[in-house]
């Protein structure tokens, strides 16, 4: 409902920051296991700017409670070219010898796990598309407006329990609407 009431922005605190994310910290949203997460969401209408699903977050408090000192999760993006990525957000201990070392010090340290070209998908900028994601153990299903986009399965080190939330970068506005988090047997 746009609300946002048990969401912050942990990255800086500030709303208009260009890098963002919002997370969900209800009580016992970070011991979620297996779960489908569907939202809508509205594609940005300048090229460079990136929004997505974060899944499995977890979160710690730097001291103020707007602002992270580690985040970690995985992270859904849907980027120019019909592009759906899938990377790990994870903290400077993770990402040893994993990620792009000039990221180690920042505040999240993407690391690509998946990245492929969807044809089937359409992704029309200012108009509405539903991206859904299933985690279930160390598998993520991914689907984009229905069409399956693909699975990944963590075999290394897989986050199995976490929040949800949204991410973004340079996305002023970001509209996201109507999330629907379900349990899967």
């Amino acid at each position: 409902d746009g609300t946002g009431t048990v969401a912050h922005n942990c990255c800086t605190g500030d709303p208009t920051a260009e890098d963002a994310l919002m997370m969900y910290l209800g009580e016992g949203a970070e011991e979620w296991t297996d779960y489908r997460v569907e939202v809508q969401f509205m594609v940005p209408n300048q090229e460079g700017q990136m929004l997505g699903l974060w899944v499995r977050g977890q979160y710690e408090e730097k001291g103020r409670k707007e602002t992270a000192k580690e985040v970690t999760g995985y992270y859904i993006i849907l980027a120019r070219r019909r592009l759906v990525r899938l990377l790990q957000l994870q903290t400077a201990q993770d990402c040893v010898g994993a990620c792009n070392p000039k990221w180690m010090k920042a505040f999240n340290n993407p690391y690509i796990l998946r990245e492929e070209k969807i044809e089937a998908i359409d992704l029309t900028r200012n108009q509405w598309h539903t991206l859904a994601v299933e985690v279930r153990g160390n598998r993520i299903g991914i689907w984009v407006d229905g069409v399956f986009a693909y699975d990944y399965v963590d075999g290394k080190e897989p986050f199995l329990t976490g929040t949800v939330g949204f991410k973004t970068f340079d996305s002023r506005p970001a509209f996201f609407d109507n999330i629907v988090v379900t349990p899967l047997e």
